[in-house]
């Protein structure tokens, strides 16, 4: 005796097909970060002849504070670059970058008020520059700080 062949395939076909296109356009993907960075997450470098900050925020409401890895061994210069990008300001934002040397003494003091490009090359211990000493710690203090901060140390 043969088996029909169930009259419903095309419906069975139809509805599978359904079936998947619902799963697969259902599924989450990752976001596309064109950056690499993760919102309110800082990405750090440190180094013994570099240092990196990256914090793509929004919002961002803490304070950190990092000992850095510097060795002036062979090196004489210090260049510093800051680039603040896509800075939305509000009235309860307060963000502060200080450096601090191996003695806690504040080094460099930087208040983030709006977009800003700088570079700066620094000879280490001389009494006319920034850097009068070796930078030992990074510390971030914020207060609802929304933007992009790109901050980096390289010894030369």
């Amino acid at each position: 005796m043969k088996k029909k062949l169930n009259n419903n395939i095309p419906f069975n076909l139809i509805s599978l097909f359904i079936v998947i296109a619902y799963l697969l356009n259902s599924c989450a993907l990752p976001p596309a970060y064109t950056d690499g960075l993760i919102e309110n997450i800082p990405a750090i470098v440190n180094d013994d002849d570099f240092f990196s900050f990256s914090l793509k925020a929004d919002k961002y409401n803490k304070s950190n504070i990092w000992n850095l890895s510097l060795n002036q061994s062979g090196y004489n210069y210090i260049n510093t670059v800051l680039v603040i990008k896509e800075y939305s300001s509000s009235l309860n934002d307060s963000t502060y970058l200080r450096v601090y040397d191996a003695s806690d003494n504040i080094i460099s003091n930087i208040l983030i008020q709006s977009n800003l490009s700088d570079f700066n090359t620094d000879s280490i211990n001389q009494n006319n520059n920034s850097f009068n000493s070796l930078p030992k710690k990074f510390e971030i203090i914020s207060n609802e700080f929304s933007g992009i901060i790109d901050y980096q140390i390289l010894m030369k």
